[in-house]
This record gives structure tokens, sequence and C-alpha cells, in this order.
């Protein structure tokens, strides 16, 4: 766990120690593409650090679910819910592979630790938040454009873009 953490570009400023000690802390697992890791609106266990594969995070809508975020090698998956205590925001399922499970207690541990390895996470775990919310913001905001784009009052009530 520790050598596919340190390979990892967003965790190259971690020394081999606080690499390992991050991947003590939690659990490598292996997921078959479309295994559930979270459903929307449970309560968290933890968050998942994608070492291999990725991780989708979506909306339930129906039988289908809509995707909001991909997360990638490196970027970490269920954080909102791991900090703040709610809910799930939205459904995380497996696109693929190798994941490292840190438990909730754990990262409430490390923003409470003055290691700085504890302190490096949690830097990277703001980073990717706040990258999330852009990248989410954008996406509301192209669709809040194309409903008034594509609205009756717009351009006519078969109108289209």
């Amino acid at each position: 766990r520790g050598a596919m953490l340190h390979a990892l570009h967003q965790f190259q400023g971690f020394t081999a120690e606080e690499i390992d000690r991050l991947a003590a802390a939690g659990t490598a697992v292996t997921a078959a593409r479309g295994a559930v890791l979270a459903q929307a609106e449970a309560e968290p266990e933890g968050l998942w650090v994608v070492m291999r594969g990725a991780v989708r995070l979506g909306l339930p809508r129906g039988e289908a679910v809509e995707p909001l975020l991909i997360q990638g090698p490196g970027k970490i998956a269920g954080a909102i819910a791991a900090l703040d205590g709610g809910t799930q925001p939205a459904r995380l399922d497996v696109w693929e592979d190798i994941l490292l499970a840190l438990p909730r207690q754990v990262i409430l541990a490390m923003d409470a630790d003055d290691d700085p390895g504890a302190a490096r996470f949690m830097d990277l775990l703001g980073r990717q938040l706040a990258t999330d919310l852009r990248t989410l913001s954008r996406r509301q905001g192209r669709q809040r454009s194309l409903a008034a784009l594509n609205g009756p009052k717009a351009l006519g009530d078969d109108a289209h873009v």
C-alpha cells in the first residue's frame, strides 16, 4: 500500500514514514467495477484514497446514476461526509480497482494532530475539496444556462439548443 501511495503525484511531498503511517491507518480494498462504497444519504464510514482505478460520485436517478465527479488515482472520495459528519451527499461506486479505506475516526484524529504528515494529508484533502467544488459549480452553472436557453420563455415553446 505504501509503495502505491508514494507513487501517486499527490503524495510526492510525503516522507516514507508519513506514507507508511497513512497506509497503516487504513485498509487496502480491492473492489469490482460497480461495487457501491456508499449510498447517498448514508452515514459516513470514512473516506477512500483511490490508488488505482476510479470512483464515481453520482446522484441516483431511478435505476441509473447521474455522474457528478470521477475521482482517479491519488484522489480522495467521500471526504465531505467524513469531515462534516453529515450523510453522504451522493452515491459512491467503483469504476475500478484498488482503494485505501480510511475510517472516519482516523480522519478526525488527523485533523486535530500536529504531526506534519497529518497536516500534509489534511492540506491535500482541502485542495481536492476546493477543486471538486469548482467542478461541481461549473457543472451546475452549465445546467442552469442550458435550462434558461431551452426554457419556453427564452426562445419560444419549441426552441432547443
